[in-house]
């Protein structure tokens, strides 16, 4: 019988997530012959594919060719390609912009002698650094505010965020470390103008997945569809599954997971929408029923943030799919086995040009490859990643695996319960899991909002830095600074699996023996740990307006006071640690990414591109970035009611 719910469950789930991927790609995922990229012409994706093949096996020869091509591109730009290097000072920083051999390139950040970009912070070691707010499937306006700062002031130096914001750090720290950025064709290193062109392009290119990533790698699943239903006729998995003897429903569901748990790897698409945990709890209920239509009653509840049975209910996603999937596009942007990496790179000696005003821009530009017609940026990008992502086996690296901050010093934060607010969670957890009645009772709940931390993942030369000078009684002792945690180091796979599985799109994490992870809405500004990271210079990503009522809802439901909620997050007063945040960075960047429609990504990334750049620092000018703003904007500048009056 339980069985029987959870293949139910799951069928409802498939069915009820189609329309969803069809509005978000524009195209029915059962539909898998309707792809625009596949459906246009099959032949001329043949002739592409076989010529970036042909690039991939004749090396030697064409390296000349594409290095050829790039210096008549380069002469025809002309005012396109910016001569003059500049950037912040850096210790590993190069005085010149010529190319020098290919081998052992590495990131170029441009000395500057401005005495206005002196020091801040006299300690400092990482000149200029950037903090990422979580903004939830908004986060195409990251890439876009990302790009734009590299090229106006070079590489970052360090970077700190949390939430949806733990993705954006993965896919940057992925194209800022790979050779596609420092190694140019004909086997020389890029230049600091060239190597920052090529960022933003891999920075932006996250636009297009939903024209590109998501259809590729939805037909890719569709290959292991066959897989599946052979293996299930195989082992008599659905007779058992529908059988009415207990036993043959508990085998019929082990070999079903088993089988997931092998093949839907090579599938993260699909993983990411099967969550075992479901499967597990339908199964251990007393009332598998009522489990069932409250699993299924949280759909309506996401970002709902009024109930504690946000951080007990096991949600439809798995978090590991979606670190995998996220892991395959990482892994193609940094120039991981099996991509093509000539290929790549005349992508990138044609594509990646400083100064365009949008992906579009970059995606429609035309570029001769020896094809009778020309193709677009992005017919290129896709048969490059299409080729990647079919070619591409579990024995091919994987980027998740790496640990964070291994190239830039990194952060990223999520909530973590201690202590008796640890046990409240586990109190009602065992109470969830074994109830008769749903929905479960919650009218007792109430834990201990002191031993509600603020965690950080890191590399450990960043942590013990922030350690020193963030927390209670230290220089950065704000109501949020107070509750610093340091986790230690983890890899990729485990910060997408806990800051940025928040409450309502996922049950609170265990990561530790009695603490859990409630996801990476705890810091909005993360000023104070990058200053205690060593950060002179830093710029904060966020939006206007200031909090909203998910974020303070959490609070609340951390057993937070209303004032306690608004000396965390209440932009309007000095005494607030969000204001102190904005305060005590160097500028901000404040979008407006909520105004777009959800769904227009372009217009989401293009707010990024021109949103309000606040600051009032004379090196940020120096360097021949954008002209500072004065303007006074709710929700990013510090204290903005008793400076303005209430709105």
């Amino acid at each position: 019988m339980k069985t029987t719910i959870f293949c139910a469950l799951l069928l409802w789930s498939v069915t009820t997530t189609a329309p969803c991927l069809a509005q978000t790609t524009g195209v029915d995922p059962l539909e898998f012959d309707e792809f625009e990229f596949f459906d246009s012409d099959p032949t001329f994706l043949d002739e592409l594919m076989d010529l970036l093949r042909k690039q991939l096996e004749q090396t030697n020869s064409i390296k000349p060719t594409i290095a050829a091509q790039l210096e008549s591109n380069n002469q025809r730009r002309g005012r396109g390609l910016k001569n003059q290097p500049r950037g912040l000072k850096s210790k590993s920083s190069s005085s010149s912009g010529k190319k020098s051999k290919g081998k052992g390139c590495e990131l170029i950040r441009e000395a500057s002698e401005d005495p206005a970009c002196s020091p801040l912070n006299m300690d400092a070691d990482l000149p200029f650094c950037a903090g990422v707010r979580g903004n939830g499937a908004r986060i195409f306006s990251h890439f876009a505010v990302l790009a734009r700062l590299v090229e106006d002031f070079g590489p970052l130096d360090g970077i700190s965020g949390g939430s949806s914001g733990a993705i954006t750090l993965l896919i940057h720290d992925a194209i800022v470390s790979s050779d596609l950025v420092t190694n140019c064709p004909g086997d020389v290193c890029c230049t600091y103008d060239e190597q920052n062109a090529r960022i933003s392009f891999l920075l932006r290119s996250f636009e297009s997945i939903t024209e590109t990533f998501f259809p590729v790698m939805i037909a890719a699943s569709a290959l292991v569809i066959p897989q599946i239903l052979q293996k299930i006729n195989d082992k008599n998995i659905l007779g058992n599954l529908l059988s009415f003897d207990p036993k043959k429903q508990e085998k019929g569901l082990r070999d079903f997971l088993k089988l997931l748990d092998k093949t839907v790897d090579e599938a993260p698409f699909i993983k990411t929408f099967l969550n075992p945990q479901v499967a597990q709890a339908i199964i251990g209920s007393p009332n598998p029923i009522g489990m069932a239509e409250d699993i299924i009653s949280g759909l309506d509840q996401i970002f709902d943030s009024r109930s504690p049975l946000i951080l007990v209910r096991p949600s439809i996603l798995n978090w590991e799919g979606v670190a995998e999937l996220f892991d395959v596009l990482a892994s193609f942007l940094h120039g991981s086995e099996p991509v093509n990496v000539d290929g790549m790179q005349l992508m990138l000696s044609q594509c990646a040009v400083l100064g365009d005003t949008s992906w579009t821009q970059s995606a429609s530009r035309l570029v001769w490859i020896g094809l009778p017609v020309p193709v677009t940026c992005q017919e290129i990008f896709t048969a490059l990643l299409a080729e990647f992502v079919f070619t591409r086996d579990s024995k091919d690296p994987s980027y998740i695996k790496n640990k964070i901050g291994k190239n830039i010093p990194t952060t990223v934060s999520t909530g973590v319960m201690t202590k008796d607010a640890y046990e409240e969670w586990d109190e009602l957890n065992d109470r969830y899991l074994s109830s008769l009645t749903f929905p479960v009772d919650t009218s007792d709940w109430n834990p201990p909002f002191e031993d509600v931390r603020f965690g950080y993942f890191g590399d450990k030369e960043s942590l013990k830095r922030a350690k020193e000078v963030v927390g209670a009684g230290k220089l950065y002792d704000d109501p949020k600074s107070e509750k610093f945690l340091a986790l230690g180091d983890a890899n990729w796979k485990q910060v997408i699996m806990t800051s940025a599985a928040e409450p309502s799109l996922s049950s609170a994490v265990p990561i530790g023996k009695k603490e859990v992870s409630v996801g990476g809405w705890v810091d909005f500004g993360p000023a104070q740990v990058l200053a205690g990271m060593g950060c002179d210079r830093s710029i904060l990503i966020t939006r206007q307006d200031g909090t909203g009522s998910y974020s303070q809802g959490l609070m609340a439901l951390m057993g937070a006071t209303p004032a306690e909620v608004d000396l965390q997050y209440d932009f309007t007063v000095a005494e607030s640690a969000w204001s102190i945040s904005a305060d005590l960075a160097t500028g901000t960047v404040c979008t407006d990414w909520d105004g777009p429609s959800g769904t227009d990504f372009a217009a989401i990334a293009g707010d990024g591109l021109t949103a309000p750049f606040l600051h009032t620092d004379a090196c940020f000018e120096a360097l021949d970035g954008p002209a500072g703003s004065t303007d006074q904007i709710e929700g990013c500048t510090p204290a903005y009611e008793e400076t303005h009056g209430a709105p």
